[in-house]
């Protein structure tokens, strides 16, 4: 129709600290803010709590209050639970100096190549769930607008959200892509190794929590029997990836199904903002 067209997309991004256990977290600020507070529970869950004060002072964030602010739960998916448990493991040697650590360290750190492709789909999925999370947002804030008045500004709110949801498409489906491409990789990169699984694990957990010399000697040659414990680690190391490439895959179908169900919303909102544009 001869006219530009200028959408100004804006968006405010959260604060997030991460809380591992019950703390005070103190922080000064000037203007109302929205905090949200992130912290790890057991059995791999986040939960996410936002609380949303206006203040010109110091605020305090307790334990109680968590507990009492509204809590939205994100539970790890089933494919990254194997990662879970070994990262679990993984960390307590790294960030041990005892000699039974250390015993382990070396065999760890020959394999790290596996761990760290490991640790980037779990990257992945983080984002996958940030962008999702917003691409909801933002069409949920679409509809609402929708049944406003039809005003200037409500009109220049709606197509932002609208160019806001695209962008959040588009990061959305690339996320997911890349989660695909790392698993592949996994998948080709399994280690050959064959053994005993339960038993290797066994004599990770009895090194680690062995209490007399003769403990350590007891599970040393049940590792010497597998291969060495470069043998031991690496068979976890190749079940872990095993059964995360095959859990894998049900979230991936279930994903591809949500992700069309909101890219079918948005393009029909698209499609109804361009009766909206002035002739």
């Amino acid at each position: 129709d001869g006219r530009i067209y200028v959408y100004k997309v804006m968006c405010m991004p959260n604060k997030v600290v991460t809380v591992t256990k019950a703390v005070t977290i103190t922080k000064a600020y000037t203007t109302t803010v929205s905090r949200t507070v992130t912290k790890t529970l057991t059995k791999f869950s986040t939960v996410t709590v936002t609380q949303t004060k206006p203040i010109t002072t110091p605020v305090t964030l307790t334990p109680t209050e968590l507990a009492s602010t509204s809590v939205t739960e994100t539970t790890v998916p089933p494919f990254l639970v194997p990662y879970h448990n070994l990262k679990v493991t993984y960390q307590r040697i790294s960030n041990s100096t005892g000699y039974k650590a250390t015993l382990l360290k070396g065999p760890f750190q020959n394999n790290i190549a596996y761990l760290a492709t490991m640790a980037q789909l779990e990257d992945m999925y983080r984002r996958y769930v940030i962008f999702k999370n917003e691409l909801i947002t933002a069409i949920k804030n679409i509809e609402e607008l929708l049944y406003e008045k039809p005003t200037f500004n409500n009109i220049y709110a709606l197509m932002n959200w609208i160019q806001k949801a695209k962008v959040d498409e588009a990061m959305l489906n690339g996320t997911l892509a890349q989660m695909v491409k790392t698993i592949m990789k996994m998948k080709n990169e399994i280690p050959s190794t064959s053994c005993n699984v339960t038993k290797a694990m066994m004599v990770v957990k009895g090194i680690l929590n062995a209490k007399s010399i003769n403990e350590i000697l007891k599970y040393r040659s049940i590792g010497k029997e597998i291969g060495g414990l470069d043998a031991v680690v690496k068979c976890i190391i190749r079940d872990t990836m095993l059964r995360t490439v095959k859990k894998f895959w049900d979230f991936y179908s279930k994903a591809v199904v949500e992700l069309h169900d909101l890219s079918a919303k948005l393009k029909k909102y698209e499609q109804l903002s361009k009766l909206l544009k002035l002739k």
